[in-house]
């Protein structure tokens, strides 16, 4: 995505013609092709199928990690060179759009399987966990994944416990569920002290609706808040802790798209735009206030420290929340436009970001530039 800008530079040459005596003076053209500046620059070290990054993760203050449909490339933030690459996965048979990654795990699955990489050990093929339900449960049909392709189909919290949707049958009829499992991470000391990764626990979440009568195949979010994981379901919303533990919210949090945190209270968003507050780490929620605009719902939302983001296709904004009033202002986009923005990342000193179109990035201190 690179704009620029068209130069035409004279060049004078002087030529001595023998032609009766006389010197001719002749002028040449040349065209020079010289690159526009934008507040954001593209990484140019990408090309073709790899600019397709569908998220994105920061293990170290100056180690940033980029994720394809079936590649992770990690790069140094400062210098923006290349670190390492590593082909995991299902590739094209992987469900869902953006695979999980944090500093700690890497997930992928297709329909009917799960493998868990440790991030920081990407280019062991051999050190991976695999989760393979028809091997332990009968009813199992296949795992799911989300409606938008901005949400993960699975969910990491504390970099050890992993919710996995899936389908299941009971008593010839469908219904969702989803594999809480527990990771245990130890050191192989005879593979140059690698880390290997073994399942240590699996338990089974079962989803029972409240306000929906009956749910379809998809569930339209997952995001984690306060070490917890939320999950809607149709027009239900769960909440689901690390020891399994299920709590509906019925019409008290209806489904919603997003959560995240803004001067300590959580906020989650809806899919018909209305916004909800909770004090209390999660426990209940209020309606802080009624958008009646349910483009809020197609908002993906980014935490990076205290601030929080929220971007749609190639615009990004910034949430504020002063008093009793949540504030939404639009940030400079120049050199983004076109693209499909898919995440949001501080990486050292730069802000990143990941689009189907590649990968930008610009300086953190510049980043809160309203447009």
């Amino acid at each position: 995505m690179k704009s620029h800008l068209i130069v035409l530079v004279l060049l004078l040459s002087v030529f001595v013609v023998t032609n009766s005596g006389c010197k001719k003076t002749v002028i040449q053209e040349r065209v020079v092709e010289v690159e526009k500046k934008t507040a954001w620059t593209e990484l140019k070290d990408l090309h073709y199928s790899s600019r397709v990054v569908l998220n994105s993760a920061v293990f170290d203050d100056s180690t940033i990690a980029f994720v394809n449909k079936g590649v992770v490339a990690t790069y140094n933030s400062n210098t923006l060179n290349f670190k390492g690459g590593y082909i995991f996965g299902f590739g094209d048979f992987t469900i869902g759009n953006k695979p999980a990654i944090s500093p700690d795990l890497l997930i992928t699955a297709n329909r009917t399987q799960v493998l868990i990489t440790a991030s920081t050990d990407l280019q062991l093929h051999g050190k991976m966990a695999f989760i393979g339900p028809s091997l332990f449960d009968t009813g199992f049909i296949e795992f799911v994944a989300p409606y938008s392709r901005t949400v993960s189909p699975q969910a990491i919290v504390k970099g050890k416990y992993v919710l996995l949707p899936c389908l299941r049958s009971i008593s010839s009829q469908q219904q969702q569920f989803a594999y809480l499992a527990r990771i245990n991470s130890s050191i192989d000391a005879g593979a140059s002290n690698s880390i290997r990764l073994s399942v240590d626990t699996i338990q089974m979440i079962r989803f029972t609706p409240v306000i929906s009568s009956l749910f379809g195949s998809f569930f339209s979010s997952l995001t984690v808040a306060e070490d917890k994981i939320f999950i809607a379901y149709g027009a239900d919303t769960y909440r689901v802790d690390t020891s399994g533990n299920v709590k509906a919210f019925g019409a008290s949090l209806n489904s919603i798209s997003a959560i995240f945190k803004l001067n300590g209270n959580l906020f989650a968003v809806d899919v018909y735009g209305t916004i909800y507050t909770s004090s209390d780490k999660g426990e209940s929620w209020n309606v802080f206030y009624r958008t009646n605009n349910p483009l809020w719902g197609y908002l993906s939302f980014q935490q990076i420290g205290e601030d929080v983001f929220a971007f749609y296709q190639d615009q990004i904004w910034q949430l504020t929340l002063s008093s009793s009033t949540m504030n939404i202002k639009e940030l400079q986009n120049e050199g983004l436009e076109r693209s499909a923005i898919t995440s949001i990342n501080r990486c050292g000193s730069k802000i990143f970001v990941t689009s189907l179109f590649g990968v930008y990035y610009r300086s953190w201190d510049l980043f809160k530039t309203y447009k």
